[in-house]
């Protein structure tokens, strides 16, 4: 072998040998940052602690993506561990975001459950939809699902609720309205007296169905969501947290309301809450009532915006007097929103 080889192939090789450290060094980072995000995100999306509401704002899946991604980029870690924490990731994925169990649930279910709730006396059918700005078009797509109660925020005029209601329920129904919140209901419904200041969020009404059923009823429209997206801003983390403050006093209004409803009326309440569910919130009203989309919801859970819903803002609670049987949503190509159909029954 020619001398002058060996010479010229060794720097060669001194190059390699760093650059496959520094690959190695670099996979370690990686799933340093992986695990530490895991940590993280464990305890961010378990407590919600409000100062971290920058965070949460996000989808879970989001950074979960990102936590899968980071565990496959470390190429020159034991393959056997890169396996283990992609692993925990999608267990992760699994069990505490909500789209999972949804999403196999709406492979399973598929539509026989919607096509046939128009016959079964026993359902009640619940929609709630945001109108986008009271286009009274939008209020027409739900129609077909033949709702006997409709929560609507951004509402049509009185005049149009007016004629919505008889094509939707004939003679036998009627509609309350306040602000930009309103409720249809089949059978009777008269408005229920709230103070002054929580009328700017929401209205309540008392609806008897022709089966008989008694429901304390809210629409509610709560303030509009934070829009600040940049993490590396102080301002953004401000933000969040000043939005779930204020977003937790109007549930506080709401849950106060329900307090003054005697114990054996059953509750409803849905409508734009402009947020995801969050562990703040969510004790509130669990007090007396259910997300219905944690028990039933079928296919993807987000409602906006309609082009990318990437939040479950609209939300259907009910009291646990009842039964979820299904909640799905559905495209409506004239609201920003997506329509939430629920289906109940009475234990």
């Amino acid at each position: 072998m020619n001398p002058e080889d060996n010479t010229t192939q060794a720097p060669v090789s001194l190059e390699q040998s760093k650059d496959k450290k520094s690959l190695k060094w670099l996979s370690k980072f990686l799933l340093a940052i992986s695990v530490l995000l895991y940590i993280f995100l464990f305890y961010a999306y378990l407590i919600q602690p409000d100062f971290l509401a920058a965070v949460t704002f996000w989808p879970l899946w989001v950074w979960s993506i990102i936590g899968i991604f980071l565990s496959i980029a470390a190429m020159y870690i034991n393959k056997k561990i890169r396996l283990i924490m992609t692993c925990i990731w999608l267990l992760f994925l699994g069990f505490m975001s909500e789209e999972s169990p949804a999403l196999l649930r709406g492979c399973i279910y598929g539509e026989r459950d919607y096509k046939s709730a128009f016959k079964d006396k026993n359902i009640i059918r619940i929609i709630s939809f945001n109108c986008a700005g009271g286009n009274p078009d939008a209020v027409k797509s739900i129609y077909q699902y033949a709702p006997d109660i409709v929560l609507l925020q951004e509402s049509p005029s009185i005049e149009n609720l007016s004629v919505i209601a008889k094509e939707l329920f004939a003679d036998e129904g009627g509609f309350v309205k306040e602000g930009d919140t309103a409720i249809l209901a089949r059978g009777q419904i008269r408005k229920t007296e709230i103070s002054k200041e929580n009328r700017s969020i929401m209205v309540c009404a008392r609806i008897n169905l022709p089966s008989g059923l008694e429901i304390e009823a809210a629409s509610v429209h709560l303030i509009p969501p934070a829009s600040a997206l940049n993490l590396f801003s102080p301002s953004c983390w401000r933000e969040h947290r000043e939005d779930r403050r204020l977003r937790l006093q109007q549930i506080v209004a709401i849950k106060e309301h329900l307090d003054t409803i005697e114990e054996n009326v059953p509750l409803l309440v849905g409508g734009d809450f402009n947020a995801n569910p969050w562990v703040g919130a969510s004790k509130l009203l669990s007090l007396r009532l259910y997300d219905t989309f944690k028990r039933g919801g079928a296919g993807w859970p987000g409602t906006g915006p309609a082009y990318l819903p990437l939040w479950r803002v609209d939300q259907i609670w009910v009291g646990k007097q009842f039964r979820t049987i299904k909640v799905f949503c559905k495209n409506s190509k004239y609201s920003d929103h997506r329509i939430v159909i629920c289906y109940l029954n009475k234990i």
